[in-house]
């Protein structure tokens, strides 16, 4: 299996913002991927079929992104347009069909407030999804469904551990492009919350995926500045007369604890073997 990074948007992205995600295995009949999380516009469409929904919900969230929202701005568009699929009681029972469009990059951390009350905004916290591609026009139920129940086969038959509950479609294309498709089915990797093992994945890859998490956050300046804004602040709530020499730590110690805390970072196998949750 290859493991690579993905930090600039695929291919199949075609120069639109896509979701960050790391490749942890890339197989012959599906990837599994870590996705850092992120922001996302969603409306939630309830019908029979998702060749109902998808394009209901594309035009609700396309109003949202064309000014309809409380800054009235236009938000560029990204890729891809997600689809979660929920259980129906039947063939003749409606379902929910969750559409979502994932925010640009200048829109992550805080998005404009949308004037319908049927979009909303969601924050995706980080998961590991499994990942089947398909090329070709995937737009139709049938299609979708046969992707997804394929995926899920080779899931069995590879022993790995998923959510059943819910499964998403991601489409990367608008209907008039007629070549270079790109279609994804993703289903969600089952993880419990104990320590020991964690579903398919061992302890030690939990712990090393965590303090990878915690790294780039700490690596990142614009966290850095605030770690010492926040340091500042706290120096107010001790006195005026000692209000100056704290605020000189912060400037002259701060620096130093926070790469001495990412040289501890950098090294997460071992941490974690440190911790007793690798070998």
């Amino acid at each position: 299996m290859q493991s690579m990074q993905s930090m600039q948007s695929p291919w199949y992205c075609h120069g639109l913002d896509c979701p960050y995600f790391t490749v942890l295995e890339k197989g012959k009949k599906f990837e599994k991927r870590r996705y850092v999380g992120g922001t996302w516009a969603s409306t939630t469409i309830e019908t029979y079929l998702y060749a109902m929904a998808a394009p209901r919900g594309f035009k609700r969230l396309f109003n949202y992104i064309d000014e309809g929202n409380f800054l009235g701005v236009k938000i560029p568009m990204t890729s891809p347009v997600r689809v979660r699929m929920e259980p129906s009681c039947g063939a003749f029972c409606k379902q929910n069909f969750t559409v979502s469009f994932f925010m640009p990059k200048e829109y992550q951390s805080d998005p404009p407030p949308p004037l319908d009350r049927n979009v909303f905004i969601e924050k995706d916290p980080p998961a590991t999804y499994y990942v089947k591609s398909s090329g070709g026009f995937k737009i139709d139920d049938l299609s979708i469904a046969h992707m997804a129940n394929a995926l899920a086969q080779d899931l069995d038959e590879a022993g790995r551990r998923y959510e059943a509950s819910e499964w998403f479609v991601a489409g990367y294309d608008p209907p008039f492009r007629i070549s270079d498709r790109h279609t994804e089915v993703w289903i969600k990797e089952k993880v419990k919350t104990a320590f020991g093992k964690v579903g398919d994945v061992e302890t030690c890859d939990l712990c090393e995926n965590v303090v990878n998490e915690v790294t780039e956050v700490v690596e990142d300046p614009e966290a850095q500045a605030r770690a010492i804004s926040y340091a500042k602040e706290a120096c107010a709530t001790i006195g005026s007369s000692l209000r100056g020499p704290c605020e000189e730590m912060v400037d002259e110690f701060g620096p130093l604890l926070i790469d001495s805390l990412v040289e501890a970072l950098v090294s997460g196998e071992d941490m974690c073997v440190q911790a007793g949750y690798c070998s």
